[in-house]
């Protein structure tokens, strides 16, 4: 099932569905004319019968048939559910059979992936991470793939979490767009795309990978400080444990990786939070000094994934997982409050009113630098950064401060 999945750009490419559209004849009810009513008359018969005897040739692009074509299976999911939009796709892709409920790909993951059991990783390992998402599986083989980084090659029982970061991904999709549209059904298609990549891109879900984290107990055993006895004494203390410390992995290059994001994000994290509980702007440049390892955004998604097939492909519950980790939220409060979402880049896009904006990049040592040049002129110039995007996404936002 999951070779299939990974095949699916070519599917669902344009090309494929526009043959589809055009197989079914879907062409020729695309309305490309614009209604005005003022002019419009109704037609003769002799007119119906001769358009019928030979008919209209119009030129339609493979985009817009497949436009089409997405935004049927779009208003079937809307209009009646998953599986409306599951059948609305078999008509046009017979050849993908899509089966509901999801625990039927769910059976076929495991008998495939031979998993072994869970045992391999203590449970309270387990637990803690059920306790940090909010949702407890009822296989927790799903669980265990779902936090398996690929450097467990050696592992030959259970797989590494990215199949389930696939699904996972298309999963928050899913989420974010629904939750858009049962709150906020007025945004346009251009609002809904800035509103999703906001709430769904690596910095931000990295981000709340991090920031979800529980107390564990830890129990140490000591000499008494009794002199004239042998005995020992327990110890008790706690110490935070991150989401993305709970992950499985072999690999010495990522606990490196690991202790300089989290290093970054005990730094930023006070004024991350504030914006996203206050601030009248999403914290851009912010979550781009994190600069996060990939992997912290891929656990988020793969957990997703795995709620997903273990509840048997209920959206709802993968909902709750992500207001768990804060992401609907935020999300929330970007629709109740019109918080802006344009990316720096963008709003400089903008205020440039159709000058040339280009980023001059370099390189200082171990540090990047960008220069924004606006017509041809240097606006501002920006050093120290750890990477190519933060030193961007800062110059842009500055530049667009100074020129609005």
């Amino acid at each position: 099932p999951y070779t299939t999945l990974f095949r699916s750009d070519q599917k669902v490419a344009n090309s494929r569905l526009s043959r589809a559209a055009l197989a079914l004849g879907l062409d020729r009810y695309i309305v490309t004319k614009t209604f005005t009513a003022r002019k419009w008359s109704p037609p003769y018969i002799q007119e119906i019968l001769e358009a019928a005897s030979s008919p209209e040739k119009r030129t339609l692009s493979t985009k817009v048939l497949a436009d089409v074509v997405e935004a049927l299976i779009g208003g079937a999911f809307l209009d009646r559910g998953f599986e409306a939009a599951a059948t609305c796709i078999s008509r046009f892709l017979p050849e993908m059979p899509i089966t509901t409920p999801l625990h039927i790909f769910a059976k076929g993951v495991d008998a495939e992936a031979g998993f072994a059991p869970t045992t391999l990783l203590a449970n309270s390992h387990l637990s803690d991470v059920e306790r940090l998402i909010g949702y407890q599986f009822k296989n927790r083989c799903y669980l265990l793939e779902a936090i398996t980084h690929p450097s467990c090659e050696h592992d030959a029982h259970t797989s590494s979490y990215q199949r389930l970061e696939f699904i996972g991904d298309a999963t928050l999709d899913m989420i974010v767009v629904s939750f858009m549209v049962d709150n906020a059904p007025e945004l346009s298609h251009g609002q809904m795309h800035l509103t999703k990549t906001a709430v769904v891109n690596a910095g931000f879900l990295a981000y709340l990978c991090m920031d979800a984290s529980l107390e564990q107990v830890i129990t140490d055993v000591s000499l008494s400080p009794d002199h004239y006895s042998t005995g020992f004494t327990e110890v008790h203390s706690s110490k935070p444990v991150h989401l993305c410390q709970l992950m499985r992995h072999h690999h010495p290059e990522i606990n490196s990786a690991m202790s300089s994001c989290l290093e970054r994000y005990h730094k930023l994290q006070p004024a991350i939070a504030s914006a996203i509980d206050h601030s009248r702007e999403y914290p851009w440049v912010l979550l781009t000094r994190l600069a996060p390892a990939k992997f912290l955004s891929d656990i988020v998604e793969s957990i997703i994934g795995a709620v997903l097939i273990d509840s048997g492909g209920d959206l709802a519950t993968c909902t709750k997982v992500a207001e768990h980790l804060g992401l609907i939220a935020y999300l929330r409060r970007i629709l109740n409050e019109d918080i802006d979402i344009l990316h720096p880049k963008n709003k400089l896009g903008e205020i440039s009113s159709g000058r040339t904006v280009e980023y001059k990049l370099g390189k200082e040592e171990q540090e990047h630098t960008c220069t924004v040049e606006v017509g041809g002129a240097a606006i501002v110039t920006v050093s120290h950064g750890i990477s190519q995007e933060e030193v961007m996404t800062q110059a842009a936002y500055m530049a667009a401060e100074l020129l609005g």
